[in-house]
């Protein structure tokens, strides 16, 4: 009996790690919304330059969309999906491209601050709480975007939100996100379990021990993303590292992936 509690407890630790995040962003909405996004000391609490802030929303999703251009490839501006919006960075500036833009958070704290803080009336910021976008249909979005936040979000529901992409992503569809590169593992083996334990349960608790914010940064290996999006009928077409750490001696370097959805399953690009 010990032994299968160890291992059912060892499996809802991704789950429970998933709502310790949420529970997380649902105080920083609530104490400190702009640092949470952009951690840096001029972003802290409520009193800042709030148009430099969005400027850099701007900035971030003009170099994006000109990269796609760079590729040569084709995109629809009809429906846009912010995933992990905040307090709406980047979906204010993705409503100047875009027709309609769907900006998903798990916190509702960081909802309703962006609610606040619209600046176009083509937004509609919608709460999920759940590890998955089944509040969305098939083949919906022309263009998927998120940045800064699959990172904190733990396996395998970093997994399940990229095969998501996919599904609601429409055919020839883009997807455009950003984790930190990690070493690979075999899923299930005793390294990858202790990997996950560590990132999921050890990590943050000495960081609260130092009295810093139990944020939780969880690489992901470049092998394990093209398993996936191979598995669910995309195609990386490029990866890039993202600019700020172009000289950083990080050993998880946070890394942009442009991902292009089939017409039909097995069928080109």
């Amino acid at each position: 009996m010990k032994c299968r509690e160890f291992i059912s407890e060892a499996l809802s630790i991704p789950m429970k790690a998933f709502r310790e995040n949420e529970q997380l962003y649902e105080k920083f909405g609530k104490e400190d919304p702009f640092w949470a996004v952009l951690t840096q000391k001029q972003y802290k609490g409520t009193d800042i330059d709030l148009e430099k802030f969005f400027a850099t929303g701007r900035n971030d999703i003009s170099y994006h969309l000109e990269k796609i251009e760079e590729i040569n490839l084709s995109l629809s501006k009809h429906k846009c999906l912010d995933f992990g919006c905040g307090v709406g960075r980047l979906s204010n500036a993705l409503a100047e491209y875009f027709e309609q833009v769907y900006a998903l958070d798990v916190s509702s704290s960081m909802i309703e601050k962006a609610e606040s803080l619209r600046k176009h009336g083509n937004i509609e910021f919608v709460l999920n709480k759940e590890p998955n976008l089944e509040v969305f249909e098939d083949e919906t979005f022309d263009f998927v975007f998120t940045d800064k936040t699959l990172q904190h979000i733990p396996y395998p529901q970093s997994k399940t939100y990229i095969a998501e992409f996919l599904r609601v992503l429409k055919p020839r569809g883009i997807i455009v996100f950003m984790v930190p590169d990690g070493r690979y593992y075999i899923e299930g083996s005793i390294t990858h379990q202790f990997s996950q334990f560590y990132r999921d349960k050890l990590r943050p608790f000495f960081k609260k021990l130092r009295g810093k914010p139990p944020v939780q940064i969880h690489p992901f290996s470049k092998r394990k993303i093209e398993e996936i999006v191979a598995h669910y009928n995309g195609k990386i077409l490029q990866t890039e590292i993202d600019q700020a750490y172009l000289n950083s001696k990080r050993r998880t370097i946070p890394t942009f992936y442009w991902v292009v959805r089939a017409d039909r399953p097995g069928k080109g690009f």
